[in-house]
């Protein structure tokens, strides 16, 4: 997968609803070279959340991520994997101004129902929240 260039990207939030016992091993394909994404796989069939921030806390207590592991997973990696890492998925020179403020610490990304989100910015304008 790493020699391939593949972003293995982890359902974590189906695999919790569809109780399996087990999440995808994440610090594995990290040790290999593999760029890992999070998702939320937002379905009816088997993952009824849209939250990020749940989708982070799994990674982190159910998959022993670190929350920096986590972030760019759901982030940057998560931008490579749909093709999108070149000019999204990160705050840097030449970017698109994607970002979502945060209204306190990061580690308030992993608190699941904590309002944590102040505001969106896609493209540099708010799109959600205040500004």
């Amino acid at each position: 997968m790493a020699r391939a260039g593949v972003v293995g990207t982890l359902l974590l939030a189906a695999a919790f609803y569809l109780m399996l016992g087990w999440f995808a091993p994440a610090h594995l394909l990290i040790e290999r070279g593999v760029a890992v994404a999070l998702a939320t796989d937002l379905n009816p069939g088997g993952a009824f959340t849209p939250s990020m921030p749940f989708v982070n806390a799994l990674a982190c207590f159910g998959m022993g991520m670190t929350l920096e592991e986590a972030l760019v997973g759901a982030m940057l990696n998560a931008a490579y994997a749909i093709g999108r890492g070149g000019g999204a998925g990160s705050l840097e020179p030449g970017k698109l101004m994607d970002a979502v403020i945060v209204d306190g610490e990061a580690v308030d990304l992993i608190r699941i129902g904590a309002p944590s989100i102040a505001s969106v910015v896609k493209r540099g304008r708010v799109v959600a929240g205040r500004e």
